[in-house]
């Protein structure tokens, strides 16, 4: 029997990945995309007005993603591509959606993974 490979494309991207993780308890969400980790935390600070993304470095092939003061029940989210990093000299990028809905155990993370086309 053979196995059934199905593939996804938005114009030249090719999704490698796409989903749901409601967070619990505003704990980091950790994707693993070899040689690449992505660490995402949800931080609230009273001190910023807005909803942000800080980026830092998180070891040597990694990145850390602050998503601060994503608390809209419309959604929270990046307008365009996020680029995150390169793999096999294709670029890896991320787009997302953060959901917030009060009395909720955590937030809704909708994200899709894009690889840059050949």
């Amino acid at each position: 029997m053979s196995k059934i490979i199905c593939e996804s494309f938005i114009g030249t991207y090719e999704v490698i990945s796409t989903g749901s993780i409601i967070a619990i308890n505003n704990l980091p969400i950790k994707f693993k995309i070899p040689p690449l980790e992505i660490s995402i935390e949800f931080i609230n600070d009273n001190t910023i007005d807005d909803a942000q993304v800080i980026t830092e470095p998180l070891g040597p092939m990694g990145l850390l993603m602050k998503l601060v003061n994503c608390n809209n029940q419309l959604g929270n989210g990046n307008v365009g591509l996020f680029e995150v990093g390169n793999i096999n000299s294709r670029k890896l990028y991320l787009n997302f959606e953060v959901i917030h809905s009060e009395g909720a155990i955590g937030k809704t993370f909708h994200y899709t993974w894009f690889m840059e086309g050949e």
